[in-house]
């Protein structure tokens, strides 16, 4: 267990973490444990503060580092916070889990907003 999360004996994985839980058998023979990556909303401001461009980033959290992998198309608005009903955001978030999925990555979970999900592949 890396976070800390109590675990019941049989869990495969842990929800929060993502991190494969392997019996000592697996341990002894060296499997890896699977890669997890979050979905992160990233912005900058144009214009004179009138505009700003969003995109999602994927993020993968290694066991030394954190580093982007992917990224949606980019769109601009009026509002730097995305609410649910955001249609541009929810094409461009779309479109990241596509290009996740499409590359191996499997869903597990969501973060604390709406946009962050949660994936990991080995």
């Amino acid at each position: 267990m890396r976070c800390g999360f109590r675990l019941p004996d049989n869990a495969a994985f842990c929800p929060n973490c993502g991190q494969l839980q392997a019996s000592q058998d697996s341990q002894q023979e060296g499997e890896t444990e699977p890669r997890t990556c979050i979905i992160l909303h990233a912005y900058r401001v144009l214009e004179g503060y009138l505009t700003v461009e969003h995109w999602f980033v994927s993020r993968e959290e290694g066991p030394w580092a954190a580093f982007d992998t992917y990224e949606s198309s980019r769109w601009l608005d009026n509002a730097r916070l995305l609410g649910r009903g955001n249609k541009k955001a929810i094409k461009a978030l779309q479109e990241l889990t596509e290009k996740l999925r499409a590359n191996g990555w499997e869903y597990f979970g969501r973060g604390l907003q709406w946009y962050a999900l949660r994936f990991r592949r080995r």
